[in-house]
């Protein structure tokens, strides 16, 4: 046994002999008593728990807009995460390189500036970053290259993926509608 798991197990003890030395039994103790609750936190938790607890992180970074290789690498389970995705069948929100602010204000998310010009200006998708920014610049926009993740964006905002032919409005975190810019 490790000296860390020797002190934790040792700790528990202490616990358990508060709890029963006050209650006679560890099944007579109130929820809210604090040796109890000391002892329910020195507890190490269960494989099962540990993949709950994972499976409970995947989907909330998942929720805010993390991609797979991002979850992965926060939470250090490469493959965990990959085989988690695949088996639920879930599909990443989109992540942005590009914040585009018009000169009258409105925010535009995108993942290619080419794409963005070729919807919004019917422009050619062939332009270079550089040619992209140049172009929108001399119209008095506003480009932040970046990453930007879902929680990023946010309500009334605009966003434009690669296989969009029209930017959508945020309207919460799971919907979107359509948006006349």
């Amino acid at each position: 046994m490790l000296e860390s798991q020797r002190k934790t197990y040792q700790l528990m003890l202490e616990q358990l002999q508060k709890i029963e030395s006050k209650y006679v039994s560890i099944n007579n103790a109130p929820e809210d008593d604090p040796n109890l609750i000391k002892l329910e936190q020195l507890r190490p938790k269960s494989n099962y728990q540990h993949l709950i607890d994972e499976q409970d992180e995947i989907m909330t970074l998942t929720k805010k807009g993390y991609q797979v290789s991002d979850v992965a690498q926060k939470l250090g389970l490469r493959r965990t995460v990959s085989d988690f995705f695949k088996r639920h069948k879930i599909q990443p929100r989109p992540a942005f390189i590009f914040k585009i602010i018009s000169p009258d204000k409105k925010v535009f998310y995108a993942q290619s500036l080419g794409h963005f010009l070729q919807v919004s200006f019917q422009r050619s998708c062939s332009y270079s970053v550089k040619e992209s920014t140049f172009y929108l610049k001399r119209r008095n926009s506003q480009i932040i290259e970046g990453y930007f993740i879902w929680t990023e964006v946010k309500k009334k905002e605009y966003f434009l993926t690669n296989n969009m032919d029209f930017p959508v409005v945020k309207k919460n975190d799971d919907t979107w509608a359509k948006a006349n810019v």
